[in-house]
């Protein structure tokens, strides 16, 4: 098991500091501001569907990764998904935070199918005030498959609906997906 809790802590501060939303509101698509201030995350680019969000430093390199905004059908937000390289030193090539509504059935998990691809479980690791927060590591292969495909299917279920009610299948476009990625940044420290 490769450890990505350290590097992890930058990123996900970074996702959780402006993906509070996902309970109830869209995130602004906003171009980046003209002088965005130290600690500020931005967006710098857009690429397809995926944002490109860095976070302003003093000095330095600024830590970016790719987001999407996931939506249902009635065009309600339900899900933020924010993905990075890894150091070369990791086991994962790539990693991901993905951050659900509360009240998200645990025990269900996240599920991610890219395209046909065999659909992959993820569990949800713990909840706080913005939502349930998931952090999964891809495999080479698994980031050669997001950036060949064209969509993914995530599946999470509600706990406070009946169950044939529960299941939630969102879309997750892979359109600017490489484009996007290639251009984010592993974490430091």
């Amino acid at each position: 098991m490769f450890n990505v809790i350290k590097p992890l802590a930058t990123l996900t501060m970074i996702a959780l500091g402006g993906v509070a939303l996902a309970q109830e509101t869209a995130a602004p698509a906003t171009d980046a501001p003209a002088d965005p201030q130290v600690g500020q995350v931005y967006v710098k680019e857009t690429s397809g569907d995926w944002e490109l969000r860095c976070l302003k430093v003093e000095s330095g390199d600024e830590p970016c990764q790719i987001y999407q905004l996931l939506k249902d059908s009635d065009g309600n937000s339900i899900m933020e998904v924010t993905m990075f390289p890894m150091p070369e030193d990791q086991q994962a090539a790539a990693a991901a935070t993905l951050l659900v509504p509360l009240m998200t059935r645990l025990s269900e998990g996240i599920m991610i199918q890219v395209d046909d691809a065999d659909p992959r479980r993820y569990p949800i690791e713990f909840c706080n005030q913005g939502g349930c927060v998931t952090r999964a590591g891809f495999t080479a292969e698994e980031l050669a498959a997001f950036k060949a495909g064209s969509n993914a299917k995530v599946r999470i279920v509600r706990a406070e609906t009946a169950p044939e009610a529960a299941e939630v299948i969102l879309d997750m476009s892979l359109a600017g997906f490489t484009a996007g990625f290639d251009k984010a940044t592993p974490p430091t420290n």
